[in-house]
């Protein structure tokens, strides 16, 4: 990763090897070396509330991903069932969208500009929103050993 100031020029050092210091290396840009300036992140990072010992690691080692504990016990829980209700729920989304488009052509009146725009963007704003609120939600309450609700809706979310 290249840290540059505005006034700096953007070439960024290209030097692959580790500082055994305690003083990250720097080139002479006055560019931190990206595996030092990883370690550094890694090093000043407030540890995570990692129950699986994530947070015990060497600076170098992924904390993320698909090797993550957290993550290799969601995927184990992706069950046929879990599939089905995928499918219907895209099913059913692709009916719901064809018929509110039919509705849409069948009343869409040009004279009605002055409510369409307004209403289009409050809507965009609000569905923001709501979206958002749910993300917040689903990231932050509840955990995948709820009943039905962390296995169902839970898990698949914070897994994606």
């Amino acid at each position: 990763m290249c840290l540059s100031l505005p006034t700096v020029s953007s070439a960024c050092s290209t030097s692959s090897t580790a500082s055994s210091t305690t003083t990250p290396s720097k080139d002479n840009m006055g560019h931190i070396n990206s595996e030092d300036e990883d370690i550094l992140v890694a090093k000043n990072s407030m540890p995570e509330d990692d129950p699986n010992g994530n947070t015990l690691h060497d600076a170098r080692e992924i904390r993320w991903g698909p090797q993550h504990a957290g993550a290799k016990l969601l995927a184990s829980q992706y069950t046929k069932e879990k599939r089905i209700q995928e499918i219907i729920s895209i099913i059913l989304c692709i009916i719901l969208m064809v018929y509110n488009f039919y509705f849409i052509c069948r009343y869409f009146d040009v004279r009605n500009w002055y409510l369409i725009i307004p209403s289009a963007l409050l809507g965009i704003l609000t569905a923001d929103l709501a979206s958002g609120i749910v993300h917040w939600g689903a990231d932050t309450w509840g955990s995948v050993d709820m009943p039905f609700i962390g296995r169902n809706f839970l898990r698949p979310f914070r897994e994606h």
